[in-house]
């Protein structure tokens, strides 16, 4: 905070600057730090981003969407997988603090949906059955959109390298919603698509 309120007091920003909250589950912060980074930004007109875990509901953050956006990621559709991801039996908990989150969007100010990602993760998520059951899940929320990505160590390992057959049809089966909901990729998903995609522009 100290190091926060240093730059805010030495550079005059205005409008175009983003605080994006990551590292850690942001919820979690201590509450008057927390506190003070939303009140400044706000305070300045910038723009707040929260990446979070879902596991808590924090009720600060949710009166915040009129002023950025929130990313969750439970990277599951189902159950089971959730678990065998995250390694802890929230998923219901997730999903529901999700709802909460996209309903205290649903503002006229608020610029941008609650954004729930999905990680594509080779031979654990990495299948129609899983990614039909999120992707029902985020369509039956408010005011959310889904965002791609792949997991890093495997993109490490495996970016260089052609894409398998099984990961061009996982890729096309994304694809087959865009006109559904809306999907955005980012990260390691982005190289991947260019491979395989003539049409797709990050920009």
């Amino acid at each position: 905070v100290p190091a926060f309120k240093r730059i805010l007091d030495t550079f005059p920003l205005q409008y175009n600057f983003i605080v994006n909250l990551v590292g850690g589950e942001c919820s979690e912060y201590p509450e008057e730090e927390l506190n003070t980074v939303i009140d400044e930004t706000i305070e300045h007109e910038g723009l707040i981003q929260f990446t979070t875990s879902g596991i808590f509901f924090n009720e600060k953050i949710a009166q915040t969407t009129p002023y950025g956006n929130i990313s969750v990621s439970p990277d599951a559709g189902t159950k089971e997988t959730y678990e065998k991801i995250k390694r802890v039996k929230c998923f219901d908990q997730v999903w529901e603090n999700i709802r909460k989150y996209s309903l205290a969007a649903k503002t006229d100010k608020f610029p941008h949906p609650v954004r729930i990602k999905y990680v594509i993760i080779p031979g654990i998520n990495d299948n129609k059955e899983e990614f039909k059951a999120f992707v029902q899940k985020c369509m039956a929320m408010k005011n959310t959109m889904i965002e791609i990505s792949v997991e890093y160590k495997w993109f490490e390992q495996n970016g260089d390298k052609p894409l398998t057959q099984e990961m061009i049809d996982f890729l096309g089966y994304i694809q087959s919603f865009e006109n559904k909901i809306h999907i955005a990729y980012k990260e390691a998903a982005v190289p991947l698509l260019r491979k395989i995609r003539t049409d797709f522009n990050l920009f």
